[in-house]
């Protein structure tokens, strides 16, 4: 037998030699003679004359810069002085980025401590009132939890809902 199939391709066993088609394609004879263009124009971008080595005219002196007055003081009045609608809301706004640092400072202080840090427990607050709600294993742990949170800075009462259950 002069040929075996060995996994779906026929190999040959004779003494000819396969021969590679080296014909050029006709993408690659496209591709080549866009290359060689793209080489001939480039050298279309340089300068027919020798380069002027002298040195730039010196640039005129700045102008100082104009003096802008001062703005007007209705719009740049303080939060206090605004209109009662945008100082309420401007208020508001800094209120609610002082609770939620608030909350931010119990939760990490609560995370802090070695036998608090495990327990699931669901914080919030507003002006400087502490809400903590979830549950523990023990009275001692629920009294902790108060002594935690009321240590830390910027609290002013804390409402302790956490339910003890055994188990």
């Amino acid at each position: 037998m002069r040929g075996s199939r060995r996994r779906g391709i026929r190999v040959c066993h004779s003494d000819k030699r396969r021969r590679i088609d080296m014909k050029p394609t006709p993408i690659f004879k496209n591709l080549l003679a866009m290359m060689l263009a793209g080489l001939a124009l480039t050298a279309c971008d340089r300068p027919s004359e020798p380069l002027d080595n002298t040195p730039p005219p010196p640039a005129p002196p700045l102008e100082p810069a104009p003096i802008i007055p001062p703005a007007d003081p209705k719009l740049s009045a303080p939060a206090g002085d605004m209109p009662a609608p945008v100082g309420e809301a401007i208020d508001k706004a800094g209120a609610a980025v002082d609770d939620a640092a608030l909350t931010t400072k119990v939760k990490a202080a609560l995370a802090a401590d070695a036998g608090l840090k495990s327990l699931k427990l669901d914080v919030d607050s507003m002006g400087g009132t502490v809400n903590i709600s979830g549950t523990t294993a023990s009275q001692e742990s629920r009294d902790n939890i108060g002594k935690v949170v009321q240590g830390v800075e910027g609290v002013k009462t804390v409402n302790n809902k956490v339910t003890v259950k055994p188990g």
